[in-house]
């Protein structure tokens, strides 16, 4: 293809990248386009490129929570990894950190600060970006998530090139929602709120979290975490898939965990459609048998595709 030159972005733009080892899944065909802004400058000026051009356009952190189908993405894939990660504290009460930060690093950084309220992030394998665009959380329904200590969000508008602060409550978060991409949003960085307490009590909750997820998940496998979210009113969506007798069941190279069934394992040669038909086998087999509805927390790559007409 010809070569693309991106005002004020001071570097050549990749072509044909292998997106698997950007993902927590390892599963992922090439991007189009792959670029590595390092300042707000370049970020602002490669997502107005895409907008005046018509030319999809996705942000990736750390690259968990997203199956990439195996024949790529016909777009530009931002990458924030290496870039978009600092943390600073605000008034002993606040911490500032950049989308690409990853939250157990974010967690850190607050009990060294004596803030709590970060705990839960310390075993989420997620970014800032990423961890407000589907409010990540533990625990389920009820646990805590990022939407209880965010206070605001620095966003850029990929409609109108714009970058702008918006505030927790206009973001109106639910379980695993918020509408940064509804919003044709991208977050640049975020402010949090903490509560001061010891070093001692906090590193106790994170080693209390951490203990608790490497015995009930497969933490040390290649794997998304949960794909499906917790029913509405139900029971956690791994007690359905597990009691449907789907626990361990396999296509081709993927594999519904054995140890925690809302998690499906890449053993190394798993495509993008093996885990589409495990989802799909999920969604149905539950379905018929308990009449409940399995909705997805994994996000497809690319977005617009009905990958179910053709599983």
């Amino acid at each position: 293809m010809n070569k693309l030159v991106i005002p004020n972005y001071n570097r050549e733009p990749h072509y044909g990248v292998k997106l698997a080892p950007h993902t927590t899944w390892k599963i992922g065909g090439p991007a189009k386009i792959f670029v590595t802004p390092r300042t707000k400058e370049e970020l602002t000026s490669v997502a107005s490129f895409a907008r005046i051009n018509s030319i999809p356009l996705f942000v990736i952190g750390n690259g968990s929570n997203i199956l990439i189908d195996d024949q790529g993405y016909e777009g530009i894939v931002v990458s924030l990894q290496g870039s978009f990660s600092e943390i600073s504290v605000i008034n002993r009460e606040y911490i500032k950190a950049g989308a690409a930060c990853l939250l157990p690093n974010l967690a850190i950084s607050a009990r060294k600060n004596h803030l709590s309220k970060f705990e839960f992030m310390i075993g989420i394998p997620g970014t800032v970006g990423g961890g407000i665009a589907c409010n990540a959380g533990i625990g389920g329904v009820n646990g805590p998530s990022v939407s209880d200590i965010l206070e605001a969000i620095t966003a850029f508008d990929l409609r109108s090139s714009s970058i702008y602060t918006v505030s927790a409550n206009e973001m109106h978060f639910s379980y695993r929602y918020s509408e940064v991409n509804k919003n044709n949003i991208i977050v640049i960085d975020a402010v949090f709120k903490g509560s001061t307490a010891s070093y001692e009590s906090i590193k106790k909750r994170e080693r209390e979290i951490l203990k608790n997820r490497q015995i009930k998940f497969p933490l040390y496998q290649a794997t998304a975490g949960s794909v499906f979210k917790q029913p509405e009113g139900g029971k956690p969506a791994g007690w359905y898939i597990d009691n449907a007798g789907l626990k361990g069941y396999k296509i081709g190279g993927a594999e519904i965990s054995k140890k925690h069934a809302n998690w499906i394992i890449n053993d190394g040669t798993a495509t993008s459609r093996d885990v589409m038909e495990l989802i799909k086998l999920a969604q149905e087999t539950v379905f018929s048998k308990y009449g409940v509805h399995l909705e997805r927390e994994v996000i497809f790559l690319p977005q617009d595709r009905d990958y179910s007409s053709e599983i």
